[in-house]
């Protein structure tokens, strides 16, 4: 067997070695993949190594940025001090000028090739978090950086943690609604430009349309609004939905309000139910009183 074979059912978590055997736990045959196999699935070995591999390409960038702070600094103060000396002895100030020219060079170089560095180094500790994110059923410890943005796999990787199995929607904007479902309605959320949206809808077909029950329905949502003010339950052509919507700037602040915001749309419409059955028991009440009677009996 050839050793690139080994090495990728060693990382994967169907391989099975027994000694200088290899078999697939899929097959029970041994592997005969060319290149690569589709049913790949890493295990924790290859994880271990991806995860130390970039933690090392981390450190590298950090030596790196702090190496050119330092030996910039040190050929600045070198030629700032060599400088007045060179002039002192021959005489002329165009060392001084070709000094303080040299040293605004270095810095300038220095401090350019720090900030590139750096950037480097927060997209490498991205990537990293990302990667921890998708696999975050493997890999246990997940852990924000302060500088990341807020991105729909880290509100996917929310969800599972709340035990949703959170789908991954349409496109706005770059980012992707994603719907879950909560009790017996699908609710989907959003973030988009530091808003996070989470949304209910609801179709045509789950509300009569004569206008007593449009006017009941419409009572029910002032209602339930005047209660919460977080809540938006507005109608369109498709039919209708509630909104809850706030600007969230940081992880922490996400990890707080996501599940709140889905149980205030929840409470909103278990609400919303209470009032339209009270309204429409109402307004059938009320029809039946004003019913005039076709009872012909004398006494």
């Amino acid at each position: 067997m050839n050793d690139f074979r080994r090495e990728i059912c060693n990382d994967c978590v169907h391989g099975k070695i027994d000694g200088g055997n290899v078999t697939c736990a899929l097959t029970n045959c041994k592997p005969a993949f060319a290149v690569s196999c589709v049913d790949f699935c890493a295990n924790d070995k290859q994880h271990s190594r991806y995860l130390t591999t970039q933690q090392m390409r981390i450190d590298e960038l950090k030596e790196e940025a702090e190496k050119y702070i330092s030996i910039g600094g040190t050929l600045s103060v070198l030629i700032l001090v060599v400088a007045p000396l060179i002039t002192h002895f021959a005489g002329s100030f165009m060392y001084i000028y070709i000094g303080t020219f040299l040293t605004i060079a270095i810095l300038a170089y220095a401090i350019f090739k720090y900030v590139q560095t750096v950037k480097m180094r927060s997209a490498v500790e991205y990537d990293l978090y990302k990667y921890k994110l998708v696999h975050a059923d493997v890999i246990n410890e997940v852990q924000t950086p302060p500088s990341a943005p807020i991105t729909y796999i880290h509100i996917m990787h929310i969800l599972r943690q709340l035990g949703y199995a959170p789908h991954e929607m349409g496109k706005e904007g770059g980012e992707g609604w994603i719907r879950i479902l909560y009790g017996d309605v699908y609710m989907y959320i959003l973030y988009h430009e530091g808003i996070l949206k989470v949304l209910c809808p609801f179709g045509h077909d789950d509300v009569a349309q004569d206008g007593q029950s449009v006017f009941n329905f419409l009572l029910a949502a002032n209602a339930v609004m005047a209660q919460n003010r977080f809540v938006q339950i507005t109608g369109h052509e498709e039919g209708y939905h509630f909104l809850v919507s706030g600007y969230i700037k940081t992880h922490e602040e996400l990890c707080d309000y996501l599940p709140n915001y889905l149980g205030i749309i929840n409470d909103s419409i278990v609400t919303h139910r209470r009032y339209l059955h009270h309204y429409t028991a109402q307004a059938n009440s009320d029809t039946t009183e004003q019913t005039p009677s076709n009872d012909t009996t004398v006494n």
